[in-house]
């Protein structure tokens, strides 16, 4: 998700790598979503 709280990408799989190669440089909120857990992690990329 992008500052302005647009969705960007989406995974359902269970990754263990995320390819974020086409996704813009800047600031983004990465929410990541277990069967225990729900994680929200600010990301930067270059």
């Amino acid at each position: 998700m992008d500052t302005s709280g647009k969705i960007i990408k989406t995974y359902k799989d269970d990754l263990e790598h995320l390819d974020v190669s086409s996704v813009s440089s800047g600031n983004y909120l990465l929410f990541i979503q277990t069967s225990k857990q729900k994680i929200v992690k600010k990301v930067i990329i270059k």
